[in-house]
């Protein structure tokens, strides 16, 4: 009853794109779930449009066709039969436990982030195309991806421990690699990888932090200081105190959104900047008006971790950023 009862919760928010049968088969337990897991069976089709989905300890099963839509889904295990189809859309897509792509996954602007919550190893199988990968550990966590499978990752990988917790990426054959294809940026720290050939994407730099085994082409270690631990050497970082991956600068000023509210580039956080925040909150990128200047975050909305940059940095200047005072 437990599945059950979460779906219909579900398709209240979700946009039904589906007939009266395949809402039936939407319902239908995958063989072996657990209570709480959700199943797109065969044949059916399921938009979550603005919804939103949590499976809790549940798996999400995939054998007909899901569109995650734009808010996003939390999930155990995320496994796509081979009659399934997986949109990511724009959503943030978060497992805590395994991604299991036997069928079809196309990535739209989605981030898919391999998160805490469920207990390790994790393990990645199948090839697939992310557009947006994460994967984050604080508690420590390792990470196997098929050997001689290939993850294609066409935006940005963002990998990251935590200081005497690593994340720890493997193949699941030492004596035969995986292979990961970063064909955007790839950065990191707190990390030790081995066994994972990266070499036919872009290269990937880690943090000085981080532990590059002889197996692993295409990964090197940064030589100078990472004060924030994301993977950019301060020298280079343009949000040296604030851990910003991606090192998004929308307005190219020198300074990441992550550390500059100064909206009206006036070299002071103030209530300009303020009042600013307040006419673009509740936004998205969606909205002709939106202004990525405030998305602090990148996550293509303006809401309360944007509001929370400008509060930690109210009164005072954006910043610091290495190559600038």
């Amino acid at each position: 009853m437990r599945s059950q009862s979460l779906c219909i919760r579900l398709l209240a928010l979700a946009r039904p794109v589906f007939s009266t049968l395949a809402v039936a088969a939407a319902l239908l337990p995958a063989a072996g779930a657990e209570a709480g897991s959700f199943t797109v069976g065969t044949g059916a089709s399921l938009d979550l449009g603005s919804g939103a989905l949590d499976t809790g300890e549940g798996d999400l099963f995939v054998a007909g066709a899901l569109s995650a839509g734009s808010q996003g889904l939390r999930t155990r295990d995320v496994v796509i039969e081979a009659t399934g189809l997986l949109n990511g859309d724009s959503a943030r897509i978060e497992v805590c436990r395994n991604w299991d792509n036997g069928g079809a996954f196309e990535s739209g602007t989605s981030t898919v982030a391999l998160v805490d919550g469920c207990g390790t190893p994790t393990q990645v199988d199948g090839d697939t195309t992310f557009r947006d990968l994460e994967i984050t550990t604080a508690i420590g966590r390792r990470v196997e991806f098929t050997s001689a499978s290939t993850q294609t990752v066409t935006g940005s990988l963002a990998l990251l421990g935590a200081p005497g917790n690593l994340l720890i990426l493997r193949s699941t054959a030492t004596s035969l690699s995986s292979h990961l294809d970063v064909q955007g940026t790839g950065s990191g720290d707190f990390v030790d990888v081995d066994d994972i050939d990266a070499s036919a994407g872009n290269p990937i730099t880690l943090g000085a932090n981080s532990v590059v085994g002889p197996d692993a082409p295409g990964w090197s270690t940064l030589s100078g200081p990472d004060a924030d631990g994301d993977g950019v050497t301060d020298a280079d970082d343009n949000c040296t105190l604030v851990s910003n991956q991606s090192q998004l600068d929308s307005n190219g000023d020198g300074f990441g959104n992550a550390c500059d509210p100064d909206y009206n580039d006036d070299n002071a956080v103030g209530l300009t900047d303020f009042n600013h925040l307040r006419s673009q909150f509740g936004k998205t990128s969606a909205d002709p008006l939106f202004d990525a200047d405030v998305d602090s975050n990148g996550d293509g909305g303006i809401g309360l971790a944007d509001f929370n940059t400008m509060r930690s940095r109210f009164g005072g200047a954006p910043g610091p950023a290495g190559a600038l005072p």
